[in-house]
């Protein structure tokens, strides 16, 4: 006999099945649309060091591929002295970078013409 409050296997089976659909959609959506995967975003991280450490934390957690645009840091007092910093790298994606084989059927440039 099954515990008030413990989900029943039929239950257990059926949220499976829709996490793991949520997972396939997760995964093959960026494949659907590299567009989509354009963008913006904000990376925050915290040091109880040198303001230094706090901006190179931020910057390292920048996704790769993406170009850090600046970073932004806020001085958080701890008391009896201590100081935090919290740094918010702000970066921006581009569209993946293009593969080998399309370069390869990408037209040849023309040479520019003499003057």
């Amino acid at each position: 006999m099954a515990s008030i409050g413990s989900p029943s296997p039929h239950r257990h089976r059926l949220l499976h099945r829709r996490l793991a659909g949520l997972v396939v959609l997760g995964l093959l959506f960026p494949a659907a649309a590299p567009g989509l995967a354009e963008g913006s975003g904000t990376v925050t991280r915290e040091s109880n060091g040198p303001k230094s450490l706090a901006v190179t934390r931020a910057r390292s957690a920048v996704p790769r591929g993406s170009t850090v645009d600046r970073v932004t840091c806020q001085t958080v007092d701890v008391g009896w002295g201590n100081t935090r910093y919290r740094c918010t790298a702000h970066y921006t994606t581009g569209a993946p970078a293009p593969s080998a084989e399309a370069m390869d059927d990408a037209p040849a440039a023309e040479p520019a013409p003499d003057s």
